[in-house]
């Protein structure tokens, strides 16, 4: 996990236990003073409330002030809750402050150049991870003759004018893809739309679009792609994305952009 994100995370944390240790404190300020005390005799349950530490018994209550047994155990509820909420936020504190800015991806920058060229890191960077992932050969899916040109903000070719604002999209985002990257399943090799790296977790994603629903034999074997898709593993939602259109129903950028900011970051 990338060292700023840890440190967010704990931050996060740190911030959302110190507005329950608020609350806790000024919750005890409105409990009653002393502590109770539980006897179990006979299937039956007697509370006696205790308001002198040298006072080991305490004073019987009534079974029918309800009021005052709630507040009593809440109010040691409390009490254990907030125990427990500065024990962490002592140790948050101290993860903060101790948290490493030379983690083990560091190591392998240490080295000159000339060392670097030696050495197989067993454990990358972020943008070393990002460019090897980027940088896999492979042998692209030829066009045919005469099809329509679309050229991307990234200065690759893809298919359709809708894969074209898919692509610049996720361009724009810095979301790392690879356009129509093979994949192979069921002993066949099929070209995803989009194969994307979800940099957070470092998941390997694919993303469909699925541009004529509305054509019956188009639509027919897309059923057959995601079933396939689907019976090897690759489950919508999970590591396959999808989008659709039709003639009258374009490509909705919005639905995108949300996919973008809520699943491939």
């Amino acid at each position: 996990m990338n060292i700023d994100k840890l440190k967010n995370e704990i931050t996060s944390r740190y911030e959302q236990i110190s507005s329950l240790s608020r609350l806790i404190n000024d919750q005890l300020t409105k409990c009653p003073e002393g502590r109770i005390r539980i006897l179990a005799k006979n299937n039956m349950s007697f509370y006696y409330h205790v308001k002198d530490r040298h006072d080991i018994n305490g004073k019987l209550i009534s079974n029918s002030d309800i009021t005052l047994i709630s507040l009593l155990i809440q109010k040691s509820y409390l009490e254990k809750l907030q125990k427990t909420s500065d024990n962490e936020l002592k140790n948050l504190s101290a993860a903060l402050k101790h948290l490493s800015y030379n983690p083990v991806e560091s190591v392998y920058d240490s080295f000159s150049p000339s060392r670097k060229a030696y050495i197989d890191p067993l454990i990358r960077t972020d943008d070393q991870f990002r460019d090897a992932w980027l940088n896999r050969s492979f042998l692209p899916k030829g066009f045919e003759e005469g099809t329509p040109y679309y050229l991307t903000d990234k200065g690759e070719r893809v298919r359709s004018k809708s894969e074209q604002i898919i692509a610049n999209r996720l361009y724009a985002a810095d979301i790392p893809y690879i356009y129509e990257y093979p994949l192979m399943i069921d002993n066949m090799t099929i070209h995803p739309d989009f194969t994307i790296l979800r940099m957070s977790d470092r998941k390997t994603l694919y993303y469909e679009h699925l541009g004529k629903m509305d054509d019956p034999i188009y639509s027919r074997k897309a059923v057959v792609r995601i079933n396939r898709y689907i019976l090897n593993g690759v489950q919508p939602g999970n590591n396959l994305f999808l989008s659709f259109e039709t003639s009258n129903q374009p490509l909705d950028v919005r639905v995108l952009d949300k996919m973008i900011e809520q699943s491939f970051k």
